[in-house]
């Protein structure tokens, strides 16, 4: 089976244009040269599709985790002392490592 499909190209253009000149130049047929493009192309997008999805499931994800754990922080009624002497600085030091290890361990 064979379907015609039409491309009206405005020369004014210059992405039509260039388009244009590429495909008169081509080394093969057009039929085949859009064949061989649109391939090429279509696996394009999928690929980017599929990025722009991993990327949103990972952003989720982070931004789901954080707010457990603010939202645990924020109801344990857990206070965390502020720094007034630099002996402090290493038990606020511990503290701080512990939490950035139970974040981590959520990934």
């Amino acid at each position: 089976m064979i379907k015609n499909v039409k491309v009206r190209l405005n020369l004014d253009k210059e992405e039509h244009r260039r388009a244009y000149e590429i495909l008169s130049h081509a080394d093969r047929s057009i039929s085949q040269f859009v064949t061989a493009a649109v391939i090429r192309y279509g696996g394009y997008l999928s690929e980017e599709e599929e990025k722009e999805r991993l990327l949103r499931e990972i952003s989720e994800t982070v931004r789901g985790t954080i707010l457990q754990m603010f939202g645990a922080a924020l109801t344990s009624g857990q206070v965390y002392p502020v720094m007034k002497k630099p002996e402090d600085s290493a038990e606020i030091a511990k503290e701080s490592g512990a939490i950035a290890d139970d974040f981590l361990e959520n990934f």
